[in-house]
């Protein structure tokens, strides 16, 4: 009996480039529609946004390459772990943007304290 390997369309990476393309670009919209920005301030968000993407894929691709997921035991580990890079991620992007809208240093610290 002859096997033939299975031929993929679309490979799991492609997936993961299209998952973080969309999210990008929905996220992106969300600010156009909702907070009507002027250019400068989209380019602004979507700079901040990009880098932010850029480095979830980065972070995400060497997670999976290098298999850190089946390092660790515990499946509750794994996900406290994610859960703490997605939060600091944000908190770092929260603070960038903040510093960019507001001119008062206390309004700064304040989204910062909310957000935690």
């Amino acid at each position: 009996m002859i096997v033939y390997p299975v031929r993929r369309s679309v490979t799991p990476f492609m997936w993961f480039v299209v998952a973080l393309l969309s999210l990008y670009l929905a996220t992106v919209g969300f600010f156009w529609v909702f907070a009507a920005p002027t250019q400068t301030d989209l380019q602004i968000m979507a700079a901040v946004l990009g880098g932010a993407i850029a480095v979830v894929g980065v972070v995400g691709f060497l997670a999976y390459r290098k298999r850190w997921i089946y390092r660790v035991p515990r499946v509750g580990t794994v996900v406290l772990a994610a859960y703490l890079l997605a939060a600091g991620l944000i908190l770092v992007i929260v603070w960038i943007v903040a510093q960019l809208l507001f001119i008062n240093p206390y309004d700064v610290i304040l989204v910062a304290i909310v957000m935690l």
